[in-house]
């Protein structure tokens, strides 16, 4: 028989090898290969074959690598006879996601969680796509065995990488700067990330001469244009940590934007609860939210932060429906310092603020700005100082609730507005009367020094939300697609969020999986599981208020 000629073995080869292409950047390589070669393929064929692979490329299965062994130990394989979970992460790295890490629960029972002693820091996750689960299995990742002196012994570094699952582990005793640190630099970027029903205890307390200074969990980004956004942190216990709960930098120029903290409780942690700060000419902290979020008991700055400095932007951003108390200095700070920087436009919406050293503080620094931020619909309750500090101009302040907080507002600025649409605040000190019964004050009630409540309500305000999306449909798509649809009719709404049923530790619940801008009032959910169950909520947002939930709708997937 005659033996092909070598360029048609060449094209026999190619056309194996377009059967293991992974991703689109080795349709990058194939095409060079092609070149490389000197084979010319019918226009045609070739066209197929470029199709082929990308679709090979769409389709890519998950690589799932289960940790199998709780010591640390790493031989350079992950495999049935030996996986630590310092391979997996390893492997990983070296295989363009998706990856799932998971655990095996004979080894990691429910019941009685096995625990992991890194000897060293874990190694960074710098692949996209990289899930680690330890749902359904008892997983503890403890820090005590790192015993060099370093700042750098955090437990999970997610660098310049995107779209990375951290689930259902418990985290302890690290003494790094920052426990869990998803990071960007040098024009990188880490975005859509997420961390879910975590538990950080104790981490921090570093090891001589870094003591004392460490954040549970920092999203920071900082040098050549980086940007860290889009991440969230969702149901996490952050407790007894040496530094902040949460923090959200950006430094030199950096980008944290668009990043969700919601339903979390961190308490008892030394410095911060949540913080939002920005430091440096051109660095921009904005549009975050924070929301649903329980803070207690911090003991040497506030429950919640934003603060601004050397040109840094700490904007936009959103404080919606916490609950902040037992705090030794104040339950809100917003403030700013230096020239250029600014702690402003942002929105503080239905919060309940008690027992702390004061209330909510906004304040600057010469030539720093923060003014033109919202405090709306909140209730500030027996604080020990202020109900409200401000020395700062420019910012509205309307249809609160000061209640016996020793003395309920102080306003040192200029042009601060107490009121909105003929409704003022609620101050449990007002000693005037309502004699025609309309619900406001008929004298203004008077701010020390300069602020004055032209129109102070008589009773508690409740904060009411605007009306909800309705008739939500979700409909099942081949593809494991569910399609959203649902109805609005008021035209002022920035925006929808849109909520899925998931499983966090023993029970279930709601979990924003995605924030939409604009009015369209449809969303394909992707990336599903086939013939599961999922269950939907819609609730719409903008930059005041959040609305009711929608109707519940649920679809099962389908291949």
């Amino acid at each position: 028989m005659e033996r092909p000629s070598p360029r048609r073995e060449k094209r026999h080869l190619l056309l194996l090898l377009v059967l293991d292409i992974h991703d689109h950047r080795e349709i990058e390589l194939f095409m060079k290969g092609i070149a490389g070669m000197g084979i010319r393929f019918p226009l045609g064929i070739l066209f197929i074959l470029i199709l082929s692979m990308v679709f090979s490329a769409s389709q890519k299965s998950q690589n799932t690598l289960v940790v199998n062994t709780t010591d640390d130990r790493d031989d350079g394989h992950c495999d049935s006879i030996h996986c630590s979970l310092r391979e997996a992460i390893n492997a990983a790295n070296l295989r363009s996601g998706p990856n799932l890490i998971v655990f095996d629960p004979t080894l990691f029972p429910l019941s009685e969680s096995g625990t992991i002693k890194p000897t060293k820091e874990l190694p960074h996750i710098i692949d996209f796509e990289t899930t680690i689960d330890a749902t359904g299995t008892g997983v503890t990742i403890d820090g005590s065995n790192l015993t060099s002196a370093s700042i750098e012994k955090e437990c999970f570094t997610i660098h310049n990488s995107s779209r990375t699952v951290l689930k259902g582990m418990k985290i302890q005793n690290f003494p790094g700067w920052s426990t869990i640190f998803i990071s960007s630099s040098d024009g990188g970027e880490a975005n859509d990330n997420t961390l879910i029903d975590l538990i950080l205890l104790n981490n921090g307390y570093g090891l001589p001469p870094y003591t004392g200074r460490g954040d549970a969990i920092t999203i920071g980004s900082g040098w050549g244009g980086s940007r860290s956004c889009g991440n969230k942190v969702i149901s996490c216990l952050i407790e007894r940590n040496a530094d902040d709960g949460i923090a959200i930098e950006a430094r030199d120029g950096g980008a944290c934007h668009s990043n969700l903290i919601v339903g979390n409780t961190v308490k008892n942690n030394a410095e911060i609860g949540i913080e939002i700060d920005s430091e440096g000419t051109g660095s921009i902290a904005g549009w975050n939210t924070i929301a649903d979020n329980k803070i207690l008991g911090h003991q040497f700055h506030s429950s919640f932060s934003f603060y601004s400095c050397n040109g840094g932007k700490t904007d936009h951003n959103i404080v919606c429906s916490n609950s902040m108390s037992s705090g030794r200095f104040t339950g809100i700070d917003i403030y700013s310092i230096g020239n250029g920087s600014s702690s402003s436009s942002n929105l503080v919406v239905n919060n309940q603020i008690m027992n702390q050293g004061q209330g909510i503080r906004l304040g600057n620094e010469p030539s720093g700005l923060a003014v033109n931020n919202i405090v709306k619909g909140n209730t500030f309750r027996e604080n020990e100082g202020w109900g409200i500090n401000l020395s700062t101009d420019g910012n509205r302040l309307y249809h609160n609730n000061f209640i016996q907080n020793t003395n309920n507002g102080c306003d040192g600025g200029n042009n601060n507005t107490w009121d909105d649409k003929g409704k003022g605040n609620y101050w449990s000190d007002y000693q005037g009367l309502d004699n025609n019964g309309d619900g406001i004050g008929d004298t203004p009630y008077s701010i020390f020094p300069n602020g004055q409540d032209r129109f102070p309500l008589i009773k508690e305000t409740v904060f009411k939300r605007f009306e909800p999306p309705k008739n939500l449909r979700a409909t099942a798509l081949p593809g494991k697609r569910i399609s959203l649809n649902w109805e609005y009719q008021l035209k002022d709404a920035y925006g929808f969020v849109i909520h899925r049923k998931e499983k966090i530790g023993k029970g279930w619940e709601w979990i924003p999986v995605k924030w939409t801008v604009g009015l369209a009032t449809k969303y394909s959910d992707t990336r599903l599981i086939a013939n599961s169950l999922y269950v939907y909520r819609v609730q719409a947002y903008d930059f005041r208020d959040y609305s009711f939930y929608s109707n519940t709708a649920q679809a099962k997937a389908k291949e």
